[in-house]
């Protein structure tokens, strides 16, 4: 099967050497009559099996190396970490005093401590729902 093969992939090269335009069908039934076995398959797997592969075999191999950026924009800096501590003691006080306090009003007394950034996800009580 290899001679065959080899035969059939040489003769895929020599015609798209020639013509790179060549249909497939055209290069389908000069395999055929190299080997019979070809016939067996579709016109997408012997795309497949031998135009493609000697299409990249004839190609030009060198790729022009890439240049890196002459002027690499830098990693914006972090955010500010903001005082943790004081939204954690502020939770904890909140807590001790009413234990039945929503998570809402935890978490606007914890952004009068701590304003979100510009950056940051927006608030999702602040979006509006789209109405059905």
């Amino acid at each position: 099967m290899g001679s065959l093969h080899d035969a059939v992939m040489q003769h895929v090269e020599r015609e798209l050497r020639a013509d790179s335009g060549v249909k497939n069908a055209a290069l389908f039934a000069g395999a055929r009559e190299i080997d019979e076995s070809v016939e067996e398959l579709t016109l997408q797997q012997f795309h497949a099996k031998y135009r493609l592969p000697a299409t990249r075999r004839i190609a030009p191999q060198e790729r022009p190396a890439r240049q890196p950026n002459a002027n690499p924009e830098p990693d914006p800096a972090p955010a500010a970490p903001g005082d943790g501590a004081a939204v954690m003691e502020f939770v904890e006080r909140t807590l001790e005093v009413d234990p039945d306090v929503s998570n809402a009003d935890l978490f606007a007394g914890a952004r009068e401590i701590d304003p979100p950034s510009r950056n940051s996800r927006p608030d999702s009580s602040t979006q509006s729902t789209p109405s059905r």
